[in-house]
């Protein structure tokens, strides 16, 4: 027995040892540098059972370079990784200053950690992106806050982002990532499932959500078809969201949401609106709100 343990652990040590890869390679996360924008959009394969007018999409511009992963969910989103985080900081308190004007964003505080000292990676080399150094800084408050960020683009559709926000005693604000996660941006594609009546296919139409809604379900390619062949996705379950706060807080937020920008207004006690070439009905209760497709 003691023999037969021996030849399986001199065996296991030569596999090892003879092995020619590099378990750091096997491991690593590769990555593309995005120069001046990256742009999220929506899946490839999600497009032909799309009734829809000129899907929208987000660009977002910078005047430099971000490297994000290489592998990805979606086309919708983007993992940065390996940056200057001086860079990435100054794009996100651009982004997030941009929409605080338009008031057309919102926040989710996640949690909060407790940190005197707090570090930014910074390139030892601008010309060497392998090579970081970390700058240590102060915090004020000894305060780091974990959160996300939801902006409601003009297009209707729903960006989100992660980050970790600290202050030094200067007064700068840092934008970072978090030590569970890196900086992610996620743009949103809420749909609703429909039959068309002409060829009695199931397709989608998007939806226009208020700011910070939960939708009901994802279409990642492994779940598509499964879900258009179900037509349990055409009943009105799947098209009720709850509040984010409560309907005292946000009715009138929703209501004012869509008169302002899809041509809102009331039919038979319910908030008719157009987006992307369809127009939807929402019935507004005290415990949530139902979307219908008129046409």
């Amino acid at each position: 027995m003691n023999k037969i343990r021996l030849i399986c652990l001199l065996t296991l040590f030569i596999l090892l040892t003879g092995c020619s890869c590099n378990c750091s390679e096997m491991f690593e996360v590769k990555y593309i540098s995005m120069e001046n924008e990256f742009t999220l959009s929506i899946d490839s394969n999600l497009v032909e059972h799309l009734d829809c007018e000129n899907i929208p999409d987000f660009t977002l511009t910078y005047d430099g370079i971000i490297n994000v992963g290489e592998n990805r969910t979606g086309e919708f989103e983007y993992a940065l990784y390996r940056n200057d985080d001086y860079f990435v900081s100054r794009v996100i308190e651009k982004l997030i200053e941009e929409y605080e004007e338009k008031n057309r964003i919102a926040y989710k505080l996640v949690k909060t950690d407790n940190e005197v000292e707090a570090w930014m990676n910074t390139y030892e080399d601008p010309l060497n992106t392998e090579t970081t150094v970390k700058d240590y800084i102060k915090v004020k408050d000894s305060k780091v806050y974990n959160e996300m960020a939801y902006i409601a683009l003009e297009n209707g559709l729903i960006l989100s982002f992660n980050y970790a926000r600290f202050s030094d005693f200067s007064g700068n604000t840092y934008y970072r990532w978090q030590k569970t996660e890196g900086i992610r941006f996620v743009l949103h594609y809420p749909l609703m499932m429909f039959k068309n009546k002409e060829t009695n296919i199931n397709q989608f139409v998007l939806m226009a959500l208020p700011n910070g809604v939960i939708y009901s379900y994802s279409t990642t390619t492994k779940k598509l078809d499964s879900i258009l062949g179900n037509d349990k996705y055409l009943e009105s379950e799947w098209y009720t969201y709850n509040y984010v706060n409560s309907y005292e807080e946000d009715y009138q937020a929703y209501v004012d949401y869509y008169i302002n920008n899809f041509n809102g207004k009331w039919v038979d006690g319910k908030l008719r609106h157009d987006y992307l070439g369809h127009t939807f009905d929402i019935t507004f209760t005290e415990e949530n709100f139902i979307f219908t497709l008129v046409e």
